[in-house]
């Protein structure tokens, strides 16, 4: 599976995060995937939360026995590698968590 920034978005709307497009510092317009929010580590662990609870199986082997667990732990891990290498920019109250790569377009005014 390949996440994209479509899948992060989803994640971050599920648990009511505020999803962006935002350019970082020294990043020169190019813009990339962000969250905004008061507690960076809460809403990155209830991103993954949300993957854990919504995630659900693709088409798999017609045997019965196959361990879905496998799966959804392989997705889990993909998803934590892609959150990692985050970073932060302060906007006073809130913090901006932004990941440069992880391109993502969508107009939204900051």
């Amino acid at each position: 599976m390949n996440i994209t920034a479509e899948t992060l978005k989803q994640l971050a709307d599920h648990n009511g995060a505020e999803s962006r497009s935002y350019s970082g510092r020294c990043m020169y317009g190019a813009r990339c995937f962000a969250i905004v929010c008061d507690n960076p580590i809460d809403a990155v662990l209830s991103m993954i939360n949300a993957a854990a609870v919504t995630w659900q199986p693709g088409p798999g082997p017609e045997d019965e026995s196959h361990d879905y667990s496998e799966d959804l732990v392989s997705y889990i891990i993909e998803l934590t590698d892609t959150l990692g290498g985050a970073k932060t920019d302060s906007m006073g109250r809130d913090t901006v968590v932004y990941w440069e790569h992880i391109e993502y377009t969508e107009e939204t005014e900051e």
